[in-house]
């Protein structure tokens, strides 16, 4: 089978690592891929994946005139691509990318399958971004659903979400949560200190990921508290500079910004807990990856990580930084508290302990 992926750029985060890591398990299966992008993938991606670059005059990779220079050029070359690579299958993690796949499906008439990743509706608003905006990526993302041949969503909640959004329910319609991904402990990080409690948080530092409520109730934690913690923030992004301005004025020396890492396993294999604030997520890969290191995670009260934890007891109000404050003190302050945490997790993770690659390519290729 030939299946024809595209995306305009490598960005570090789950996303890419899941979509080569599909892209992979294709080619392992001795199916024939070739994948789109601006610009070449990272090491990550097997080198049985046939790569092609998309011809673009702009080095920019984002603002306004490079995507709409991106979504009339992509359309017309993935179009010229797909008539000469002859696809059986489409593959989108995207809407976006469901629609651009359309001139191509026309010159080459082959199912598209959409994986998604994120609900880019519930992102544009929870990170306020303008109605005409929200508007038009709106009416992309219900075009590109309605061209998909199937969709294959991360939790039950993104699917309800999805068919609310929609107004209609899609076709064919399926459920694939991430997998616990391999883990192998590897030496600590000199961040990771051995005589403190130390708790790690990564993401994309930017609204959605929610990391100023974390540095809000580490403010609210007794200095008795605070000095036996660790906190190291790992990652970058639009909201770097104001959050740790935050933390600076409120002297909370027990936090590290250290930026992002590709890596998390050396920061992993030193920490007692991880934690997530998100306001939204598919299925977090950092939440995966610290199930996998056995670590204990506790997590934002929202929907998707209702269904991915379960327990009322590794959960936490969005908005509530005092919640999350009490919760602290009580994981630090009892030493039993943690490890009922811990088994909590270890029960959940075993849910997720499956092949992910043979379902995703089965989900493809059916």
């Amino acid at each position: 089978m030939r299946v024809l992926a595209l995306y305009y750029t490598h960005k570090p985060g789950g996303f890419c690592k899941r979509l080569y890591r599909l892209l992979g398990a294709l080619t392992d299966r001795e199916h024939q891929v070739l994948y789109l992008s601006l610009d070449r993938p990272a090491q990550a991606l097997s080198s049985s994946v046939t790569w092609k670059r998309i011809p673009f005059p702009l080095q920019s990779r984002s603002g306004i005139i490079f995507w709409i220079l991106f979504t009339v050029w992509c359309p017309i070359y993935s179009a010229w691509c797909a008539t000469r690579f002859q696809p059986d299958r489409y593959l989108a993690f995207n809407p976006f990318y469901s629609a651009v796949l359309l001139f191509a499906r026309i010159a080459r008439p082959a199912p598209a399958v959409l994986f998604l990743r994120s609900l880019v509706f519930r992102i544009n608003r929870v990170t306020a971004k303008s109605k005409l905006l929200c508007y038009l990526s709106d009416s992309i993302d219900r075009f590109g659903v309605s061209l998909a041949s199937k969709v294959v969503c991360m939790t039950n909640a993104m699917r309800m979400e999805l068919v609310e959004f929609l107004g209609w329910t899609p076709k064919e319609i399926e459920i694939l949560p991430n997998d616990l991904p391999a883990f192998q402990a590897v030496a600590v990080a000199a961040e990771i200190l051995p005589d403190k409690f130390n708790i790690v948080t990564a993401g994309v530092l930017d609204r959605r990921k929610n990391a100023s409520l974390l540095i809000q109730a580490i403010a609210l934690l007794p200095i008795e508290i605070q000095t036996r913690m660790n906190v190291l923030v790992v990652g970058e992004g639009c909201l770097s500079e104001s959050l740790r301005t935050e933390s600076a004025e409120l002297s909370l020396s027990s936090l590290q910004f250290i930026g992002w890492r590709a890596d998390l396993a050396p920061y992993l294999s030193g920490a007692q807990l991880l934690i997530h604030p998100s306001l939204h997520e598919g299925v977090s890969n950092t939440v995966m990856e610290a199930l996998a290191a056995d670590v204990p995670v506790i997590a934002s009260n929202i929907p998707e990580h209702r269904e991915l934890l379960i327990s009322k007891e590794l959960l936490f109000s969005v908005d509530t930084p005092k919640e999350l404050a009490e919760i602290l003190v009580a994981i630090i302050g009892d030493e039993n508290k943690l490890p009922q945490i811990s088994k909590l997790c270890k029960e959940r993770a075993q849910a997720f302990r499956f092949d992910w690659d043979s379902r995703a390519v089965g989900l493809l290729t059916i």
